[in-house]
């Protein structure tokens, strides 16, 4: 596959273009930010940390703003600071916003860009798997409340996104997982060989292989890209992609967005999307098997033993109570997305609670 990918939505066009090297970075970002009278660079504490000196020489013109690592941080609190960190720098409309990081960093960077002096120019550089074949592309910005999960947000699609898998050497395992978790989703929804591709390069994708990365890196996004660019705004189609979500959701919030990550969630939550769609007579056993075997051969949580221990396990009403908050939704009906095949999907359709509820307290059991 080509180094570049066109996400091509009219005047909101944008490119999303691969780099090895963060020397190519630096090129990259000088060629974008000369069109722009002040830049200014959105990051988080470990990254910073991490890459302190690269981040001074690539951005050495920006305006850092560093933030506190985790979800917590997606709060309507840290899109208040940012915006006034901003003002009191004088930053105007013509201001470039770039946000190095993973998924809650360009959340962050995607809302304030789409409210601030009600819209500035943005670019997305992701540095988690989960960033890099998942959250960085499709202009969808947001920030938690306590009763839901990216209750607040707005649909914003940057200037540019720049994967360096490079980035991925000082990544934990457990956060290659989570990232994981998106690409298979990518893969059960519109592109079988991918899946095959994980299956037969598992060793590899465990060892960090940064060519393996790439590989789904790309094939993921190119998957993304293409759902929207059919439905950017999320009236239908774009509602595939929350497979696995609807459950990973409601786990996120009851554990308040500590101690499990998205990713996990969300590997927990295709495991059971995987059961449901086999229980309701649409997948059959073997493929539901094999989604579970490798979910499980590649290390990652898809029971409901591999919640954490830290809290008591939600119990199924609980978590069906957090789905009917799931703001994809409509007149309190849970939608749900279903899988007919590996690579392929059913979409979006209500499904009694009563019937998640019944396949849940067997999902318990596995």
């Amino acid at each position: 596959m080509n180094d570049k990918l066109n996400v091509n939505l009219g005047k909101d066009s944008y490119p999303i273009i691969w780099r090895d090297t963060l020397d190519s970075l630096k090129e990259e970002i000088e060629k974008y930010s000369k069109n722009y009278e002040k830049t200014a660079l959105l990051t988080n504490v470990k990254v910073y940390k991490i890459y302190e000196k690269e981040i001074k020489k690539i951005f050495s013109k920006a305006h850092v703003i560093i933030l506190p690592d985790g979800e917590k941080t997606k709060s309507l609190k840290t899109i208040e600071n940012v915006s006034s960190n901003l003002l009191k720098a004088a930053f105007t409309r013509n201001t470039l916003l770039i946000g190095l990081g993973g998924g809650v960093i360009g959340d962050i960077n995607g809302f304030v860009a789409s409210i601030y002096m009600r819209g500035i120019s943005f670019i997305q550089i992701p540095t988690t798997l989960l960033s890099m074949v998942d959250s960085s592309v499709g202009g969808k910005t947001g920030v938690n409340l306590p009763e839901g999960k990216n209750m607040i947000g707005t649909f914003q699609q940057p200037k540019a996104v720049f994967i360096i898998p490079y980035f991925l050497k000082t990544l934990p395992a457990r956060e290659r997982k989570c990232g994981l978790a998106e690409a298979i989703k990518s893969a059960l929804l519109m592109n079988k060989s991918l899946f095959y591709y994980i299956e037969q390069n598992k060793e590899k994708i465990i060892a960090n292989d940064l060519s393996a990365m790439k590989y789904l890196s790309k094939e993921s996004v190119a998957i993304k890209a293409a759902v929207v660019e059919k439905d950017e705004k999320e009236k239908l189609l774009r509602g595939i992609l929350n497979l696995g979500h609807t459950l990973a959701h409601a786990i996120e919030s009851y554990y308040e967005y500590k101690a499990i990550k998205h990713g996990e969630a969300v590997s927990i939550g295709l495991a059971f999307a995987a059961f449901f769609s086999y229980r309701q007579g649409i997948l059959d056993n073997k493929l539901w098997l094999k989604i579970f075997n490798l979910l499980q051969t590649l290390g990652m949580p898809c029971t409901i033993k591999d919640l954490p221990a830290k809290k008591r396990a939600p119990r199924p009403e609980e978590l069906v109570d957090m789905m009917k908050k799931d703001k994809k939704n409509r007149e309190s009906e849970i939608y749900f997305v279903m899988l007919k095949n590996i690579g392929e999907y059913l979409l979006p359709r209500p499904v009694d609670q009563k019937i998640i509820t019944k396949s849940l307290k067997e999902f318990y059991k596995i």
